[in-house]
């Protein structure tokens, strides 16, 4: 049973993946503090094609208070959008007043999914091959390292300044995963937020509160079971440049979130390579993909019903080109920048 709690906990840090292009590797491994995002230009930047053009066309109108918001409107209906980012600091201060002001007339808010869920037969299944996480009996995962792997994983380890044995005896992947979750709870990072704070927002203004989707342990426990040994030290380092990359630009990306600055939050986050490293996917795009259709077909079906919805999108489904925002319009909603 511990292995099984152990790995759902640790596999619940895979949510939506953040925007962008990869930043330069940190020198160090320990969390950057709290920085101001660099000023907004003056004069918006020409297209550069990766990004959308919704997003591109509507950059030019002032900046809001609060992070960056987007309104879909069909006929009487309309889903106003706030582009989520994970992770932010628990602690991170942002003007709420404009997700206020959109709840208070909304009947519901849409979220995405928190946490694994587990069924029963997937859990007892699960359970019965649970040593398939873990290394071959009487060996610990460091010693199956490569030098050079290995060093690299005690060093950030051991800034966190937990046990040592709490990754002795699971497979690299696994161990990977408690490293990552581990790095965001000491450097004070939540995967739960802005969801959690919009939910409660939500619940004082009387909407329903609606997750859509749900993320399966089963298919996770399965490919982190079937590893290679390659595969699995693979899924380590790149566990280890998520830490290493967070620890200094996720708080700058929180900070250019918290204030709407889109272009610092797309060059100071990226999308997760432990998480495409997991699924064993040619690359992340797969699953971004998934991600945005699910988002269109519930902001669709939001718009069919007439009254306002509020919604929570990761912004990596919304400034992509040809993401949320683009097929939206395309199909012949009209999408503005909601006031105060």
């Amino acid at each position: 049973m511990k292995a099984l709690v152990v790995f759902c906990a640790a596999a619940g840090i895979l949510a939506f993946p953040a925007f962008g292009q990869a930043p330069a590797p940190a020198s160090q491994s320990s969390p950057a503090p709290p920085s101001s995002p660099p000023a907004a230009a003056a004069l918006p930047a020409p297209p550069s094609g990766d990004e959308s053009l919704v997003v591109q066309e509507l950059d030019v109108v002032a900046r809001r208070p609060g992070p960056a918001l987007w309104r879909v409107s069909k006929g009487d209906s309309e889903v106003v959008i706030l582009g989520g980012l994970t992770p932010l600091p628990h602690l991170l201060q942002w003007d709420t007043i404009r997700v206020t002001h959109a709840l208070e007339s909304a009947t519901v808010l849409f979220l995405p999914p928190q946490g694994v869920q587990v069924g029963v037969f997937d859990a007892a299944s699960m359970l019965l091959r649970q040593g398939a996480l873990r290394p071959e009996h009487g060996r610990i995962m460091e010693d199956t390292l490569p030098q050079a792997l290995r060093a690299r994983f005690e060093r950030v380890r051991d800034s966190i300044h937990l046990d040592k044995a709490r990754y002795q005896h699971w497979k690299p992947a696994v161990a990977g995963l408690l490293l990552l979750a581990d790095f965001r709870r000491a450097a004070g990072l939540s995967e739960a937020k802005p969801g959690s704070t919009v939910a409660k927002l939500a619940r004082a203004a009387h909407a329903e509160v609606r997750t859509v989707g749900a993320l399966k342990a089963r298919p996770l426990f399965d490919a982190a079971a079937r590893m290679t040994d390659a595969q699995n030290q693979a899924c380590l380092s790149a566990a280890l440049d998520d830490v290493e990359r967070e620890a200094a630009h996720a708080r700058i990306a929180a900070e250019a979130w918290a204030v709407g600055d889109l272009n610092a939050v797309k060059a100071n986050s990226s999308a997760s390579l432990l998480e495409s490293c997991l699924l064993q996917l040619p690359n992340v795009e797969a699953v971004v993909e998934q991600g945005t259709e699910d988002a269109v077909k519930t902001i669709n079906a939001a718009l069919d019903r007439p009254g306002r919805s509020v919604a929570v999108i990761d912004l990596h489904f919304l400034l992509r080109p040809n993401g949320v925002l683009d097929r939206l319009k395309a199909a012949g909603d009209k999408i503005t920048i909601p006031g105060g």
